[in-house]
């Protein structure tokens, strides 16, 4: 009995001893002066030195010397930039690099002259995610003279440090980074590029996702669709402008000996000049069965130099051309017979019951495309003509009035109704820029 009795008194006193060591600090306005909360944060740190302040190796100093104490002083390993102009907010893709690294704040020191002969340190502490400012912290300036020496640098950053200290107390109180947020911030900053990164990041790293706010969910997602429209559009139009003159010949489901043949015709030096006149830009034959498709950039200038004394409209409706499209018609007819003339009689047959189609195109997807029959080398075009122009679905136009067959051309209706929306015609009259 007197065993347990013991045992049961030492037990109590042990709890009694770990209760007095292990409590909560108190809050922050109780802390002591030199109490700071640690918290599991990343830090990057961006330091901007006004030109002409400190050479290379002072910046060097300084910002060696701060950023050692910030890692002794809230263990964290603090990642360092060095700027000579101002970068604030941070550019995209600094700011893109920092969000990938799951960065939760940013402190912003700047080394600035007020004055002549003066230096002051100052800067802020942001959140990354909203780049919001919590702390504003700024030091009396100081006479420059002597300030160059490592030793009064490096006293300036245990300045810059203990102020930072002050109100930087318990960095866990703050929200950490939501990569969410951050791409909110870089769609307002037009930064569509980083935007679509930092989606990609969010669909790799996410599990299933628990969506609590499905409005806002959507108009994120609303953002990234835009964003990636944009990305897309950039790229296609930054390939295009390095995209020069060739003729490329695409194939599908052919029998390998039409293929060889229409591949060796479309290659001939008088089809090559004669396209040539007509774009700067990459030209493709399409094959497959049935039909042969000669698909070229349309280029608004040179249609309207070639018709500008032309007439704009037939009876007030307007007129859309199309014999500066010959030469390209015929160039495709050509092909099919040079191809005729290289198959056995099987294949020819096949061949020679091919449809014609000429497409033109603009960027990014939008396109025109007419069918045509090549009788005695004079082109004889289909009254109809399909469009796809930007969001609307592919779209058949048929010419309103016969006799636009006798000018190789085409008459439209009007473009928009009554309520003022685009009309079949009027997705023709944007495509090929019909001018009054």
């Amino acid at each position: 009995m007197h065993y347990w009795r013991r045992r049961l008194i030492r037990l109590a006193t042990i709890s009694l001893l770990l209760g007095a060591c292990v409590h909560s600090p108190p809050p922050e306005e109780q802390l002591p002066e030199n109490y700071i909360k640690l918290a599991q944060r990343k830090l990057s740190v961006i330091f901007h030195f006004e030109a002409g302040v400190l050479n290379q190796g002072q910046q060097e100093v300084f910002s060696r010397r701060l950023a050692r104490k910030l890692r002794q002083t809230y263990r964290v390993e603090p990642q360092v930039y060095r700027f000579s102009q101002r970068y604030r907010p941070p550019a995209p893709d600094l700011y893109y690099r920092m969000v990938a690294d799951q960065v939760d704040d940013l402190l912003i020191v700047e080394l600035t002259q007020p004055q002549p002969g003066q230096l002051r340190v100052g800067g802020s502490l942001k959140t990354l995610a909203d780049l919001r400012e919590r702390h504003r912290i700024r030091l009396a300036p100081t006479a420059t003279q002597g300030t160059a020496h490592p030793d009064s640098l490096r006293r300036w950053a245990d300045l810059f440090l203990l102020a930072t200290t002050k109100v930087w107390r318990d960095p866990g109180k703050y929200p950490r980074l939501d990569p969410r947020l951050a791409l909110q911030t870089l769609y307002q900053q037009r930064a569509c590029e980083q935007v679509v990164q930092i989606n990609r990041l969010l669909l790799k790293n996410d599990g299933p996702e628990v969506i609590t706010d499905l409005r806002n969910y959507e108009l994120t997602q609303q953002k990234v669709a835009i964003c990636e429209n944009y990305v897309t559009r950039k790229r296609i139009i930054e390939k295009d402008r390095r995209a020069r003159f060739g003729i490329h010949f695409k194939e599908i489901k052919l029998s390998k000996t039409i293929s060889q043949a229409l591949r060796s015709s479309s290659q001939q030096e008088k089809i090559f000049r004669r396209l040539a006149k007509l774009t700067n830009k990459p030209v493709t034959i399409h094959a497959q069965p049935g039909l042969l498709i000669l698909e070229m950039r349309y280029h608004p200038r040179r249609y309207h130099q070639q018709t500008k004394k032309r007439p704009k409209y037939h009876r007030d409706y307007p007129l859309i051309y199309l014999d500066p499209f010959i030469s390209a018609a015929q160039s495709l007819a050509r092909i099919q017979r040079q191809a005729l003339s290289k198959l056995p009689p099987p294949e020819r047959e096949i061949l020679r019951e091919f449809g014609l189609r000429l497409r033109l195109t603009r960027l990014v997807d939008d396109f025109a495309e007419i069918d045509f029959e090549v009788r005695s080398e004079a082109v004889i075009y289909s009254p109809i003509v399909r469009v796809k122009m930007g969001k609307h679905a592919p779209t058949d136009v048929e010419s309103a009035t016969d006799s636009s067959q006798e000018y190789d051309s085409l008459i439209l209706g009007p473009p928009r109704t009554a309520s003022g929306k685009t009309t079949q015609y009027g997705l023709l009259t944007q495509f090929f820029e019909h001018r009054s």
